[in-house]
């Protein structure tokens, strides 16, 4: 399961169902595919409701469970009003098969699955506005594409068993580009993001030589190290290509603990969010750059930054790639575990925040 939460929602608008299902990938950030997707919204007094967190999870009888942290999560922080969509896989018939009401048996344990994702919000007192179905259909040219229905709508009027096309490059869609959203095609797009740079890497493994993964002697070399990666994230160094020395130096500093930890609440606490998020986004360019360009066994540090750094940007998804990357890598690393089994709870970024900045304080005491 991945959640995200949007401390300042996308400015998308979305006027309606079709408009939702359309910006779904960009919440996302990929086309999800046999999946229950959550988008929870907030009333705004004059303007239409704001998208303030999504979640997905795999399309089965286990996403309820996956989902009941979220779903507790929601109900903590106010949410008002929830979509629940039920995405399929690719399907060869785009004609009159009915297959969008999944209503054949072949698909009913699937649908029924959203369904009770969407009984849990109810059950927490949050109005379900919709239960809708996506699927892509092929075959004919002229049919073929992404189609949309509620599945509670039984008035072909407005809902046409073959349902709706999902706009291809749309209003939203032309807003969500505009504001840097990207959509990528599918889940595991996001996982080829976080492949190693092998050239880079077997350079930088020469500059680690025989470094072994162990901490420093005193707080002073600590602290020469914590001031070299903030000086290199304020200047952006990782907008371009890594020096591999430079990669190992910071490769091996994220090795020690209390390096790492500081590293993590790096950036700044005040001034406009507009200036704190983009002193995030240079963080995070930093430790993806070095995720990419780490030896095996040196990325469970850097990718686990990549994950938290992320996650307090907003998105979910791309969180938990990074994490499976650190895990990967090191499947014992305790922060890694320790992140994942915060997202597994839906915490919201600015709760884990805290939370850091507090452990911080208390190793600085």
């Amino acid at each position: 399961m991945s959640s995200s939460w949007f401390p300042a929602s996308p400015r998308l608008h979305l006027s309606g169902p079709a408009a939702l299902v359309e910006a779904v990938p960009y919440l996302l950030g990929f086309r999800p595919r046999e999946s229950v997707v959550a988008v929870v919204l907030r009333n705004v007094s004059g303007a239409t409701p704001r998208v303030v967190a999504t979640a997905r999870a795999d399309l089965a009888a286990s996403s309820v469970l996956a989902l009941h942290g979220f779903v507790c999560r929601v109900a903590e922080l106010g949410g008002e009003r929830v979509v629940v969509l039920a995405y399929g896989g690719t399907h060869p018939d785009a004609g009159a098969s009915g297959v969008l009401t999944w209503t054949s048996g072949q698909r009913v344990d699937d649908l029924a699955a959203a369904a009770a994702v969407a009984a849990s919000f109810a059950a927490q007192d949050i109005e379900v506005v919709d239960l809708l179905v996506v699927e892509e259909m092929t075959g004919d040219p002229g049919a073929a594409g992404w189609r949309w229905r509620s599945g509670w709508c039984e008035n072909p009027s407005c809902c046409p068993v073959n349902g709706r096309f999902v706009p291809d490059g749309g209003v939203v869609s032309t807003q969500a580009v505009g504001l840097g959203l990207t959509a990528l095609p599918t889940r595991h797009d996001l996982e080829a993001e976080l492949v190693p740079d092998l050239g880079l890497a077997d350079q930088v493994s020469g500059f680690l030589g025989h470094r072994e993964v162990a901490g420093f002697a005193d707080d002073a070399q600590r602290s020469e190290e914590v001031a070299a990666l903030r000086s290199a994230i304020d200047a952006d160094r990782a907008a371009d290509r890594l020096d591999p020395a430079v990669a190992a130096r910071f490769l091996h500093a994220l090795t020690d603990v209390h390096v790492r930890d500081a590293a993590a609440v790096l950036g700044p606490r005040r001034g406009s969010r507009g200036h704190r998020q983009a002193a995030l986004r240079r963080a995070q360019r930093m430790w993806h750059a070095l995720t990419c360009a780490a030896p095996v066994g040196w990325a469970a540090p850097p990718a686990t930054l990549l994950a938290m750094t992320t996650y307090r940007l907003g998105d979910g998804a791309r969180a938990n790639s990074a994490l499976d990357r650190a895990l990967a890598d090191d499947p014992v690393y305790s922060l890694a575990q320790l992140m994942e089994q915060a997202l597994l709870l839906a915490i919201p970024p600015d709760e884990l925040e805290a939370i850091w900045l507090r452990s911080a304080r208390l190793k600085s005491a």
